[in-house]
């Protein structure tokens, strides 16, 4: 037996119970936290929503889930990392300090998701949030979802008779922040699941479309995906650019018109993990350079991506050819898959490059395995999203296939290497629902294989 210093934790019989419930329980994977903040418990309001939420959502996904509460004065960045939503609740004005601040921001921009209401008519709650949303992202205002976005069918269509306004803010592909200024959490208070509920039919009917809309969000900002609880999370610093060092393999972005910065952490994302796996010295700062730069030759590798067709200038051209010729190497990806960006870089580097054009890299190609020191990548995992009917939840097909990417190379040197597929997305957020690309964790391998391969061939 066992017995505790908390509330009914004397009782060994009583304490004995709680610890084997726990561990029967504890390795659930969490799928979303309530945020604790203040004083007062205003960020409580309805103590059970949450965890009837969750439960829904288990019956839904027909897996075991769990939640849990991340008190903000304590949280550091990575705590708030391993919870893949944080819901914020409440109905007064409210301030964080400039650390809790940074760490939210910090969550949002690699790879969490806010789920926000104001409840109980909360006004001060709404203006807080909206002058808090304001300061972090000053470059991504709330904007009103439309009706065709997906947390409106996600996982079930929503009654339309109880609907509410929804704002989000965008990154990259997907939206990370969904607030509504009108109750739900009220009526997930209000389930009781399989139990009767003697309430009206017109109450009943708004609980279960404020469950809906929880139940949307919630599969949207997941993809139906969690990670295990004994995972830890990536963290990169994205660090003000500093004078370039050496022995430092640094990496920036090269410059275009079609998007060439949509996903801004995505690259130091990457450059973590590779850091991390390949034990190298790598700075992550999200560097962008210009093609007509001097400083294009400092770097033997740029990254590209983008999700809008784009073209070069005949001096961009030319400097990038003298780049590649000087034994540089351009590593690229299609946000989400993007055929407008995806048609202009292969023309682009047929403007560049008229005698050789992009092929595909055999799947048996020593990039692929671990000769480098890399992974072995016979297969990969790409996400497809499907064609749906109006009144089906988003579907996507999870295939394994071995890895999708095309190269130019001379005298057997590699000098451009080109996914289709997105990579970009993956790194950048959490696996979109909406995005056909590969899984995060073979995104990041495939970049690791990348990079290693061109610091060595």
């Amino acid at each position: 037996s066992w017995s505790g210093a908390a509330p009914a934790e004397d009782v060994p019989t009583v304490a004995t119970s709680l610890a084997l419930l726990f561990l029967a329980k504890g390795r659930r994977p969490v799928v979303m936290s309530k945020l604790q903040y203040g004083e007062n418990q205003q960020w409580d309001l309805h103590r059970s929503a949450v965890q009837h939420l969750t439960e829904r959502v288990e019956q839904r996904w027909k897996r075991d889930l769990s939640w849990q509460t991340v008190d903000v004065r304590a949280a550091t960045l990575e705590d708030l990392l391993q919870t893949p939503v944080l819901c914020i609740s409440g109905r007064e004005a409210f301030e964080f300090t400039v650390d809790q601040k940074e760490n939210l921001r910090q969550y949002v921009n690699q790879g969490g998701f806010i789920f926000a209401e104001a409840c109980c008519n909360g006004e001060g709650f709404d203006r807080s949030f909206r002058a808090l949303m304001n300061e972090l992202f000053p470059d991504s205002s709330l904007r009103l979802l439309p009706e065709d976005h997906p947390v409106w069918y996600a996982e079930e269509k929503v009654n339309a008779k109880y609907l509410r306004p929804l704002f989000g803010i965008d990154a990259c592909c997907r939206t990370s922040v969904v607030y509504c200024p009108k109750d739900l959490s009220c009526f997930w208070e209000l389930d009781r699941g399989v139990r009767n509920a003697d309430y009206p039919k017109d109450v009943q009917e708004e609980v279960e479309a404020c469950l809906a809309i929880g139940k949307n969000v919630v599969t949207y900002a997941t993809s139906r995906e969690l990670k295990n609880k004994l995972d830890r999370p990536q963290i990169a610093i994205n660090r003000p650019a500093e004078d370039l060092e050496r022995s430092v393999l640094y990496m920036p972005k090269l410059r275009h018109d079609g998007g060439s910065d949509d996903a801004p952490n995505a690259l130091p994302n990457m450059l973590n993990f590779v850091r991390s796996q390949a034990q190298l010295r790598i700075d992550v700062t999200n560097r962008m350079v210009s093609a007509t730069s001097d400083d294009l030759f400092d770097y033997p590798i740029v990254y590209m991506h983008g999700r809008r067709a784009f073209r070069f200038s005949p001096d961009e051209r030319k400097a990038i050819a003298t780049f590649v010729d000087r034994g540089g190497v351009i590593f690229a990806d299609a946000i989400c898959a993007s055929p407008e960006f995806a048609d202009s870089f292969r023309r682009e580097m047929k403007n560049i490059f008229p005698a050789q054009s992009l092929a595909r890299i055999s799947p048996e190609h020593p990039m692929f395995t671990r000769e480098f020191r890399g992974y072995d990548l016979a297969k990969v995992t790409v996400r497809d999203p499907q064609l749906r009917n109006a009144d089906d939840p988003l579907i996507t097909n999870l295939t394994e296939v071995s890895p999708l990417l095309e190269g130019i190379s001379i005298d057997d040197r590699m000098m451009v290497i080109f996914s289709p597929y997105d990579i970009s997305c993956a790194m950048e957020n959490s696996n979109s629902l909406e995005c056909k690309g590969y899984l995060k964790e073979d995104a990041a391998k495939i970049a690791t294989n990348v990079v290693l391969f061109v610091l060595q061939q």
